[in-house]
Order: C-alpha cells, then structure tokens, then sequence
C-alpha cells in the first residue's frame, strides 16, 4: 500500500501527534491546583484521561488539598460545612450500584491508579496512594461517612488494587514516596472501624503482608541528614503498619508475626536511633496488645524476646534523646523502657521468664531424690556421695539461656537503669546470679577509684544485699540436699570480690575504697548469717548434709574474705572520730566472730583499749543526737568483740576512765537514754562467769542494781555512790574467797542451824563487800555518806522484791547499821530500807516501755487481729465462673499449652457447675480433648488419657441432672497435675490407683487416700509430708458443697486429719493446711454445725489451745467463726446447752 502524504493544507492532520511523543505542556493545561468548588467539579478533577497524565497529577493534588482542608481546617475557617457537603456529594456519585466485594468504588480514581502503575508513572503512584490514604483516614473519623469506608475498603482489599500495594512496597528503597503511602494506606485499612477488615487484609498477606519486605522496609533508616524532623520516614510507617496489625489483628496472625524473626530484629535493631514518641508507642503497643494478651500463647511471645532483641530495647536506656519530651505519665523515654524490660524479664508466663529452681541447678534435687531410691543401705558418703554436688565451680546450667545471654550485655557501671533492670532479675530468677559472674570471672576489680569502679562497686553491694530465696528456690520446702556451696557463695561475695581485691581494697589510701570493702563485707556475712540459719532448720527437719554444708560454705566465704591479721590493721589504724567508718570496722569484727569464728581465732585480739575509748566518749558525751547513737551502736560491736576475746580487764580502771570498764556500763545499762540490748547482755555474761551478784532469782540481782542507780527525776545518780560500788566490786574481785567466808559465817549467826552447803540461801555476795568498805566513806567523805545510804537502802530493798533472803538481808542492814555508821538520818534511812515504797516491777516495766516491748506486742496483736479477717476471706469457698470461659478456651490451644496453662483443669471444674447444660457442655468437651490428646505427640498422652476415660466412666454412672462433686474434679485436675510431672512425689501412687479398675467411687476417694498416704510409707524417701500436704491441697479444694461436706463426714476424714494435727512430728506446713480446712468448711452451708455435732470440734480446739503450739490466736479465732456460723438452735437443742458454756469459757 502506497504511503500516505500529510497535505499541507490539513491542519488537522499536520497538528496530530506521533507516537510515544514527549508531553509539552500547553496554555490549555493548568498549571497547578485548582481549588474545588463543587462536586461536578471534583468529578471532573478525577476523571481518569489516558491522553493527559499531568492533568490527572493536578486533579489529585487539587483533591488532596480538598481533603487537607476538611481534615485540617484553619481556626477561622467557616466554609468547612460547605467543603463537606461537596465531598458527601461526590462520594455519593461514584458509589456502584451493587455495594459488594466485586464492584469498584471511585472508579476514576482506581483508574489512575491503575495507569500510572502500569506506565511506571511513580510519581502519580505515589501521589494516587497518597489521596486514597487521607481519604480513608478522613473517612475513618467521620461517623456519617462510614459507609463510604467501607466501601473504599472493600475495593482496596480487591486483588487487582493488593497487586498495586504489593508492586508499591516492594519498589526500590529509595522511592519512598511511592512506598510510604502505600504503607499508610494499608494502616488505615487495617485500623477502619476498630479493625473489622484486619483479617481479611491478613488473609491477602502475599500482598499486604510479605515478612521479607515488611523487614526490609522497616531496616531502611533513610537519609535521615536531608529528612525534614516533621515528615515520617519509611521506617517509621512501616513500623506504624506493624503496630496496626498488633493491636487489630487476632492472636493466630499476632503469633505468625512474631515467628518471623526478621520482622522482629529489624524493629528493634535499630530502636535506639528511633525518635522518642515512636519508641514509646512501639513498646506500648506491645505490652498491651503482645505481653498482656492472654491469647497469644507463650510460645510464641518468646521468639519475639530473644536476647538480642532485649540487648536492643536495652540500647534505649543508654541513649540520650535531646528532643525526648515526658509523656502524660511524666515519663521520659529511658524510664518508659525500664518499665517495659522489668514487666518482660521479671514477670513469669510472658515468654521469657521460665521457673527455676533458685540456687539449685536444674535436675539436681530430683537427681537426688533418685540416687536415693537407688542407694538404699549404701554406706552414708555425705555430700561426698552426691555426683553433682561438686560439679558446678566455674560453671552452671541455668533454664533462663534468654535471660543469661541477655544480661552479659548491660552495664551496672555505668547506666543505673540497667543496674537497677539486673538486680531486678536476679531477684525475679536467682538461678542467673551465680552464672552472670562465672562469665564475668574476667573482669577487673582492682581498686581504682574511677567512676567504672565507684559504678560497680554499688553494683556489687546491691547484688550482695538481695535477699535470700525461699528454702533457697524450692516452693515446697527444704530439700533433702543443700544447694551447691559454689553456687550460694556467689550470692554472698560474687566472684569478683576475691580475698586478694578485698585486702587491696582495705589497705588503700582513699578511705571511701576501704569504706566500701569494710561496707560490703559487713552486708555479705550477715547474709551469711541469715544464711547459715536456714541451714540449721533444713539440717533439724533434712538431715546431717545440712549440717556438713553449713562447713562448706562457711570455708566457700573463709576463703574470699580478708584475713582477720589485715582487718586487725585496718581496726588499729581508723581513727573513733571517723565515726561511720569505725562503726563499720567494728560490726565487722563482730560479725567475724559470729559467722567465722575459725577465722576470728587465727589471730589474739586485744579489745581492751577500744572499749575503754569508746566508754570514755560516752562518758563525755553531754547532748543527745544521732552522734550519740552511733557511739552506742560502735560501744555494742566493741562488747560482742570482748565477749569473745580472752584477757579483757574489766575491773582494771584505767588512767582516762572515771570507773572500771564493768561500772561504767552498770552507769550506762541504768539509764534509758543509754541503754541498750547488747550492753545488758554482756552484763548478764560477766556476772554470770563471776558470781558477783546471784543470778538464781527472776529478776536477777543485777537487774535490782541497775534499778538502785537509775536516775530519779532527770537527776543522776551522784558520782560519790558509783565510786564506792566501782571500789566495792573490785575489791571483791580481788578477794572473792575472803568474801565468800564472810557470807558463810553471817548466815551461820544469823540463821543458826541452817548450813549453806545442804539449804543455800540467796544472797548476792558482793553485799559483804560493801558492809566492810562502808565505814571509809563516812570517815573519808562524811557529806557522801546520805547519798550512798540512800542507795544502798534503796539496793537492799529492790533486792529483797528479787527474792533474796529477807533475814540475811537484815543482818546486812544491821552490821552496817552497828559498826559504819554514826550519822543518825543514816542509820534512819537504813533501818527504813524494807519499808520503801519503790518497786522494782516499776523500773523494768519502764525500761521496757524506754526501748519500746509494749509497742512492738501491741503491733502484733493488732496485726495478728486483721489478719484473721483476710485468712476467713482467703479461705472461704470460692464463686463459681459465671462466664465459664474453660468450655472453649481449650480450643483454641495445642494440647501441651492446654495442659501446662490451667485451660484443661477450668475444663474439668464446669462438670460441677449448678447449671445443668454447662456441665453437659462440659463432659461433651472432654470427650472431644481426649480424642486430641490421643491424636497428639505429647509425652504423657498415655497416663493423661487412662485418667481421663476412667473419670468419664466414672461421672457418666451418674444422673446427668446431678452436677459432679467437686470432690471427683479436684482430684481429677490435681491428678492431671501429677501426671504431667513424673518426678513428683504421688507420681507411683496414682498410676497404681488408675491401674485399679476403669472408674471410681467417689464417695470413697477420701478414705482411700487417707490411708493409703497416712498410713503406708511413701513412694520417696522423706516425701512423707509432701505426699500429705498434696491430700491435703485437694480436699481444701474439694470441699465446697454442702454435699462435699457430708462425704468427707462419712468417711470420717475430719477425725484423721484432726488427729494428724496433734502428732508429735507433723511440719508446720501440715498444720497450717489443716486448719484452712476447718476454716474452708465453717463456710459451706452446714458445715460449722456438721463440725460442732459430728467431730467435736470444739473440744478439740480447747485442746490444742491448751497444748500451746504457737497457734493459739487462730484456734480461739476459729474456735468463735465456727460459733457465729453454725446452726445454734441446732446445736444448743442438741447439746443441752452446754456448748454455749463451752465457747463462752475461752473466746477470742
């Protein structure tokens, strides 16, 4: 075909454009937004015209700034009703006719879309996702534009439009602007309406939800050096996108995400440089709708907390944010974070906190308990003879990997959050303590005191200071074994603090490093102490291994601690006027010789100089003050220290002291101001070892003495009277048998026929002291004479209401009278000493009123009274679920997690609900699990299924109008418990007992149980008790019906368990279980009178109030509940009225 030629005459023609010719802008085409002023003119805006790209580029602008100033109006704007009513106007026209999932609403606007994504047109892309967004958003937070939401919505979630989203976010990393909007658009989709399409956009995830491009997007930082503060970047909507889908998605997509670990390490990798507000809603979101979501299962919130994701969130604490801003809580973004990794690491069941075992290694106690069973009468090797006993030195396995990994990370030294976040942790799990510091045996403690070193020294103080697990970790009481001595001692003085660090520390210059060493070693042994403590009650009721650890530990702590020939020159050298730091050195001498006394020993201590000092400060001391305290606090650790030394003189004055050592704290111990607990004790010791006073009566004479010389009206005793007592005790010290014989010989004239040896006769000896020595002071100092007479009056008299022989006390008094004294108001006041009307009952009741005994009693009275209210109220039956949540709560778990999270035990307890169609409910759902736990891979699927037939044989005997007994579920779930754990104690017994036949008798479990843990020996050796606290754990939580009450009558379990309380033997625990069974049944109805009528209860409380076992307050307390809360009509019919008489006689 011939070629055609342009005329040139067709101007047509000859304007008609080539093929793919470039775009020129001409006058027709406009320059720039225009600004909407109708609907038809929107319409026109957005119509979709192939041939014109820039002219669909203005029509989205114009309509974004449309969108803009509805969303975002000024303050003094009054056209945005008008705005509004366009834009109703608009929506309505491009509405479909059939408002379904196949129609497309704003078609035009779709079609721009679609052509500019098809021509690679990025930047209408962009800017057509962009306007898609912010309509959505404005559509969102306007009620009455709801219905065009979703049907925006329904056409987004379209596949042709996802494939669009999809080829968005996945442009290259630097096109954000096509791949932002993308992401917001996608927000908001998920957001709409409290999240109603959220499933249905997961269910489209290849598209809207790609793991790999969500990561990659989120690692994307940007160029944040050209990035306007104000404009998000791609990671921040992409990390928006994210949190979206947390909070409306359900937990099985909650949980798909978080499995994808590339999505959770690109989160947190780089969180420290995120802007503040975003880290706060970050961690937010996932505590509240991760953490704290009881649906997401705990399996899978630990793939989200990995140690390296928590080392991240950690990066927040040390980052300093100048433009962080404290949110409404006054919380800035470091505090936020703390927060956030103290509820994740410290709090059990939220995916990284596992139970352990405290400071003993996994598997050790039941490796234990089996070596046990196996040995048999094996010669007993100690500890020697357990195989793991010695196996962790340098190295232990702990069940926390997440958490041990994790805190190799932080730094106690220098950021206190994360000092604060450690210790934390290792309060929450002390199985990391010995394990964070065998991994740190590298690190350099030398001292230097730079703010490294002042860092972690507080570190280490606080970690020595943390307290002391329960029976060390075990929640059911002491085991058989101590727990490894390497492991505890880590507790006590971490590794770092070794011998050759402390006694470098103590003998620094720089009295703050000493100060520390002094400082931490006082906190580590009197942890020690409370340490060794326990261990003596474990070896009284375990066995002599605890006896043997107690050696093993103590030599663990000998062996870092310093040696007491450098702690010698550090107490030698302080200065008393450095009052804390003496005070310091002092407790820790003390505390040697309490908790190390070989150590103590290696080296002759001479206290003498130090006390005498420190009695001399005292002396001087006029005013009253913390200072004074302190002194007194130093003057108590300086007569422990004497206590335990030899060669002190405590009746040797010396050249500084106004009295003898043993005086002047006779002068303190009688004054209140100055009194205290220690100085008492040594006074009690030395009389004591020296008979200077008797010590036969109660109150001793030395308390009578203490009471002659306290001061009497704010005035103190004058010094003439303690100079001749200070004169008369060392005298008598000097020449005790002298005195001796001068006592015989004045009971021999005075009360002939009596012979001291065959009858004794109380009488301080020191008396004859003072009756020789008494005649130099009229001579030497007449003016003194009344003042001593007036205590010595005073004396005799206290002496006698001790119960010192009255007739040898006279003759005392008498012989003074004849051969000393010739002053006649003296000889008045003596001869009137024994019609005085001072009491001696009068100083001790104040004395103990000074240090405040009565206070403390009444304290506990008044605690011991409020605690009975919440012991009722913490006992009493609990309330039936009304909402039943275990019926389907199982489903939708695995069976492990059903299992291990309680859901398959709420099961069990809705067979015994009072509403017949729960319950038929119930037993269908049983039914179903155990095809599950057949069908499954779990390890005790066997036993578990046994005990689960054989419970629906046995209910299914049963009316099916008649709710199960609550009785037969407890046990059920209490089984299922036991099952689940074949280490524990009644694992042997109930595999025997599901052996017995397919069902049960119910009305029989208790007495079965009864006799065979009550009287049959246990599976495990000494697991005795724990075999009886288990029965004892389930009938408290059987009983709850009436009908419950009367089985465990008829098999007479009261009479067992109540005789079980009075046995010789029986643990604490035991006992405590027991009566929160009487309290449990004194609130079924009829169970106080069944308890009244059928046991004798009441009787029985009288007992063991009378056996006084420590118990007292709650027996009589129990004693009055069970009164208040029977049938006393009933009871008082029954009884004849005797049981009224019975309660009134002791009632609380």
């Amino acid at each position: 075909m011939a070629k055609r030629h342009v005329a040139a005459d067709d101007t047509a023609s000859h304007n008609r454009d080539h093929k793919r010719q470039k775009f020129v802008s001409s006058g027709k085409s406009p320059a720039g937004p225009e600004t909407v002023t109708s609907a038809r003119h929107l319409q026109f805006l957005l119509s979709f015209q192939q041939d014109a790209p820039q002219q669909l580029t203005v029509g989205i602008q114009s309509f974004r700034n449309f969108l803009n100033s509805i969303l975002y109006p000024p303050e003094s704007d009054d056209d945005i009703g008008a705005r509004k009513a366009i834009l109703v106007e608009f929506l309505q026209s491009q509405k479909p006719r059939n408002a379904d999932d196949e129609h497309i609403f704003l078609e035009s606007l779709i079609q721009t879309w679609s052509y500019a994504s098809q021509t690679n047109n990025s930047g209408l892309v962009g800017a057509a996702t962009a306007v898609l967004a912010l309509l959505l958003k404005l559509l969102s937070s306007q009620l009455d534009l709801h219905e065009h939401g979703v049907n925006l919505c329904r056409t987004i979630l379209q596949i042709p439009q996802l494939k669009l989203l999809s080829r968005s976010l996945t442009a290259p990393k630097h096109n954000e602007f096509v791949i932002s909007p993308a992401l917001r658009l996608l927000t908001e989709v998920v957001s709409f309406d409290g999240g109603i399409f959220a499933k249905r956009l997961y269910s489209h995830r290849e598209f809207a939800f790609d793991p790999q491009v969500i990561a990659r997007n989120i690692s994307n930082k940007g160029a944040s050096e050209d990035r306007d503060p104000a404009k998000p970047s791609l990671r921040s909507n992409t990390i928006k996108y994210l949190l979206a889908n947390f909070k409306y998605q359900n937990e099985g997509a909650k949980a798909d995400i978080i499995k994808n670990g590339n999505i959770s390490r690109s989160l947190f990798a780089h969180l420290v440089e995120d802007a503040p507000e975003l880290v706060k809603n970050i961690l937010q979101v996932l505590k509240t709708n991760v953490i704290l979501d009881e649906d997401v299962p705990r399996s899978s919130k630990s793939y989200l907390f990995d140690d390296r994701n928590l080392a991240s969130i950690a990066g927040v604490l040390r980052k300093r944010h100048a433009e962080d801003q404290s949110d409404d809580s006054g919380k800035s973004v470091q505090q936020v974070t703390y927060e956030f990794l103290i509820l994740v690491c410290t709090t059990p069941n939220l995916g990284v906190l596992r139970n352990s075992q405290g400071w003993y290694p996994p598997s050790t106690v039941q490796s234990h308990q089996s070596e046990d069973e196996t040995n048999g009468a094996s010669v007993d090797l100690g500890l020697d003879g357990i195989d793991w006993y010695s196996n962790f030195i340098g190295r232990v396995p702990v069940r926390n990997t997440a958490l041990a990994s994790f805190l190799q990370v932080l730094r106690p030294y220098s950021n206190e959050l994360e000092q604060q976040l450690l210790l934390e942790i290792f309060k929450a799990s002390p199985e990391l303590v010995a394990d964070y510091f065998f991994k740190k045996a590298t690190f350099s403690f030398d001292p230097k005191l730079t703010a490294t070193w002042i860092g972690y020294s507080s570190f280490l103080f606080s970690t020595v200071q943390l307290p002391i697990p329960l029976h060390f970790g075990l929640p059911d009481g002491f085991a058989a074994a101590p727990p490894p001595a390497s492991i505890v001692v880590e507790s006590i003085l971490p590794q770092p603090l070794t011998q050759k660090v402390l006694t470098r520390c103590l003998n620094q210059t720089s009295e703050l490093i000493s100060f520390f060493a002094t400082r931490i070693l006082v906190v580590a042994l009197q942890k020690l102490k409370r340490v060794l403590k326990m261990f003596d009650k474990a070896a009284s009721a375990k066995g002599a291994l605890w006896a043997e650890a107690t050696k093993r530990l103590q030599s663990e702590v000998a062996q870092r601690c310093v040696p007491m020939k450098d702690l010698m020159m550090l107490f030698r050298k302080t200065s008393p006027e450095k009052i804390m730091q003496y005070e310091a050195t002092t407790r820790l001498l003390s505390l040697y010789y309490d908790v190390l006394p070989l150590v103590a020993l290696e080296e002759k201590l001479d206290a003498s100089i130090s006390l005498t000092s420190a009695l001399e400060d005292i002396e001087k001391q006029t005013e009253e003050g913390e200072l004074v305290q302190m002194r007194m606090i130093t003057l108590g650790h300086l007569l422990h220290i004497a206590r335990h030394t030899q060669g002190m003189q405590w009746w040797k004055k010396p050249d500084t002291l106004q009295y003898s050592p043993f005086t002047t704290l006779l002068k303190l111990a009688s004054n209140s101001k100055t009194y205290s607990s220690e100085v008492a004790a040594i006074l009690e010791s030395i009389v004591d070892e020296t008979a200077i006073l008797q010590t036969k009566s109660n109150p001793s004479a030395l308390m009578a003495l203490l009471a002659s010389l306290r001061p009497r009206d704010d005035v103190e005793t004058s010094a003439e009277v303690i100079g001749f007592l200070d004169s008369c005790l060392t005298r008598f010290m000097k020449r005790p048998i002298k005195y001796e014989d001068d006592l015989d010989a004045l009971i021999a004239d005075e009360i002939p026929g009596k012979k001291r040896k065959s009858d004794p006769i109380i009488l301080s000896v020191s008396l004859l002291a003072i009756v020789e020595q008494i005649s130099f002071v009229e001579k030497a100092k007449p003016k003194a004479i009344n003042d001593v007479v007036e205590w010595l009056a005073k004396f005799l008299n206290f002496l006698t209401q001790c119960g010192e022989n009255t007739t040898a006390l006279k003759a005392v008094r008498d012989r003074i009278v004849e051969s000393a004294l010739s002053s006649k108001s003296a000889i008045r006041t003596l001869n009137d000493a024994f019609k005085r009307e001072e009491q001696l009952g009068d100083f001790l009741v104040g004395l103990k009123h000074d240090v405040a005994v009565p206070e403390i009693d009444k304290m506990e009275v008044e605690h011991a009274a409020l605690d009975f209210s919440q012991y009722w109220k913490e006992t009493r039956v609990p309330q039936e679920d009304e909402k039943h949540n275990g019926l389907n709560r199982w489903t939708q778990k695995d069976v492990e997690e059903a299992i291990e999270d309680g859901h398959i035990e709420a099961l069990l307890l809705c067979l015994s609900s009072r509403d017949e169609s729960i319950s038929r409910q119930a037993l269908t759902n049983v039914r179903k699990f155990i095809v599950k736990l057949d069908a499954s891979t779990y390890e005790e699927r066997e036993q578990l299924s046994l005990l689960l037939n054989e419970f629906v044989e046995t209910i299914s005997q049963r009316s099916e109008s008649m709710p199960v007994p609550y009785l037969a579920t407890t046990f059920t779930s209490a089984t299922l418990r036991v099952l689940t754990d074949p280490t524990h104690c009644m694992y042997a017994k109930i595999n025997k007992f599901l052996n017995r036949g397919p069902a049960w008798t119910i009305s029989k479990l208790p007495s079965y149980w009864a006799q065979h843990i009550l009287l049959e020996p246990p599976e495990l050796d000494d697991a005795h008790y724990q075999e009886v606290s288990w029965m004892l754990d389930w009938l408290f939580d059987g009983l709850r019906t009436p009908e419950d009450m009367n089985r465990l009558r008829i098999c007479g379990t009261f009479e067992r368990i109540l005789s079980l309380y009075s046995a010789a033997c029986v643990t604490k625990s035991v006992k405590e279980s027991i009566l929160k069974i009487v309290s449990r049944a004194t609130s079924v109805e009829g169970g106080s009178t069944t308890l009244v009528t059928r046991t004798g209860i009441l009787s029985w409380l009288d007992g063991m109030v009378a056996v006084q076992n420590g118990d007292e307050s709650l027996l009589k307390a129990l004693k009055q509940r069970i009164w208040d809360t029977c049938d006393q009509g009933k009871v008082m019919e029954w009884s004849g009225g005797e049981v009224r008489k019975l309660v009134q006689k002791d009632i609380v």
